[in-house]
């Protein structure tokens, strides 16, 4: 959910001086604002279930996320869009063909920045009213003093995190190289 919102919004701010006019105000104070602050607020709103910790990490995230998209639409070189133009591409071809060609591989790099945001995220998720999962078991083992087995669910949590961001990382790599 965060990186399709982040990346239209990041897209529409890049290409577009009037969205970027409407987000920034709203984008830029909300990444530095630490999510961790709207946990009360979102409890509040949600609940204490599955729906409040979704809403959580896209929030965590989408914020990171929008910016990189946002900076790497915007290095397209000018030359590329008149190119595209004086050979008769419209708008939507030009995002497509250029924009999106010339910065998925900055988008990319994004969305492994943001794969390790998101599995800090993930923790804290976890944590809040859990009743099942590593979140539980690690909390459990905190409240009884078993530092062994806290240590062991945060060596899982970052091998499955480290895991991931290889996955992320070989995609980059082998598809979007230049």
């Amino acid at each position: 959910i965060a990186v399709l919102a982040g990346g239209a919004i990041g897209l529409w701010m890049g290409i577009s001086e009037k969205a970027e006019g409407f987000w920034n105000p709203i984008v830029r104070p909300l990444r530095y604002l630490p999510i961790t602050a709207l946990i009360p607020l979102l409890v509040l709103w949600f609940g204490i279930g599955e729906t409040m910790k979704i809403v959580f990490l896209v929030f965590g995230i989408v914020f990171y996320f929008i910016p990189l998209v946002r900076n790497a639409i915007r290095e397209t070189p000018r030359e590329y869009k008149d190119v595209a133009r004086s050979f008769g591409a419209d708008k939507k071809t030009i995002v497509r063909l250029v924009y999106m060609r010339y910065a998925l591989p900055q988008i990319f790099d994004g969305l492994i920045v943001i794969n390790g945001i998101g599995w800090t995220y993930v923790v804290l998720a976890e944590i809040i009213n859990a009743r099942e999962g590593l979140g539980y078991l690690i909390n459990i083992a905190g409240r009884l003093q078993r530092s062994d087995e806290v240590f062991a669910g945060l060596i899982l949590i970052a091998l499955v995190a480290m895991g991931s961001d290889h996955v992320l990382q070989w995609i980059r790599r082998t598809y979007y190289f230049w």
